[in-house]
């Protein structure tokens, strides 16, 4: 039986081959070109969508779609660096991986069940005007944090998501990105697009597998485990940074208002899942979170 195809996670199929070695210069390749690609882009907006169990087990928080300025600076890079390989699946449909099965770790299919009723449990607040379905003039308003409904904080003054002001490129010495051997910090534009053009055709498409049959067969399938993040690859990817440093909250590792809100989102989540699964998913350091916009080699 042939197996999903479109709930992939980044970083391939984890298989034993030996890691590349390492590029020699820990600058990575030129950034001017990146940086004026980027100041041309407008800023943008994901808004979160669904907590999704992805192909080999991996945990996410899926956003609504690529936003239109998204799509035209891909194709800007494709345009500006024609030796670029293809563009993995995983970056495909905007996502934050937030964990992976522990290594020799498989969700039987009643596991995986479970898993994805919390998933939508815990995605309840996550509707079609953004986190809070509550429209652009609503402020702020922290007062939730301490509730199991934390999600309904994420807001900024679009309505609901999280503004991506700048992009990071980052050559990498693992692929969860854990261990970086550089990382060079690219603004985007002043002005933010709202609204935003959203292409949601490859979310949608990843999202309804979870319904098919034959999910499971991509979740059980082998590979994406703990050492497939973590263990040794170098490369570089363009991604939007939204994870923060758990010791400079509220400082630099929380350069916006929302993101406490998404801290204690993530937490509780991830609390959700450790107790539903005990000992069963290794996270990933918040502060290595991030969306993939394009991988560029490696």
């Amino acid at each position: 039986m042939a197996g999903p195809t479109g709930a992939r996670a980044e970083g391939g199929g984890g298989d034993a081959r030996e890691p590349p070695p390492p590029p020699r210069s820990p600058r990575g390749p030129d950034s001017e070109p990146l940086a004026q690609l980027a100041r041309g882009c407008e800023q943008f907006i994901l808004r979160p969508r669904r907590y999704f169990t992805a192909w080999g087990g991996v945990l996410t928080l899926a956003f609504d779609g690529v936003p239109g300025q998204v799509g035209e600076l891909k194709r800007a890079l494709e345009e500006a660096l024609p030796g670029l390989p293809q563009e993995n699946f995983g970056s495909k449909w905007p996502k934050v991986s937030l964990g992976c099965l522990r290594d020799g770790r498989t969700l039987t299919r009643d596991e995986l069940g479970a898993l994805d009723r919390l998933c939508t449990e815990l995605s309840h607040d996550f509707g079609e005007r953004g986190v809070s379905g509550l429209p652009p003039e609503t402020p702020l308003n922290s007062s939730g944090w301490g509730t199991p409904r934390l999600v309904r904080d994420l807001l900024d003054v679009t309505g609901g998501g999280l503004l991506v002001d700048r992009l990071e490129l980052v050559l990498f010495a693992c692929r969860s990105l854990e261990k970086r051997l550089h990382t060079t910090t690219l603004c985007l534009g002043d002005k933010i697009k709202w609204p935003q053009d959203i292409d949601a055709s490859v979310t949608d498409g990843v999202l309804a597998e979870r319904l098919a049959d034959n999910y499971w067969d991509g979740v059980a399938k082998a590979g994406n485990r703990e050492a497939h993040y973590r263990e040794a690859a170098w490369g570089a990817t363009l991604v939007a940074p939204v994870g923060w440093d758990e010791r400079s909250v509220g400082t630099t590792g929380c350069p916006r208002a929302f993101f406490p809100a998404l801290q204690l989102a993530v937490r509780a989540f991830r609390l959700k899942v450790d107790e539903l699964l005990p000992g069963a998913y290794a996270w990933f350091s918040t502060d290595s979170l991030h969306v993939t916009v394009r991988g560029l080699f490696g």
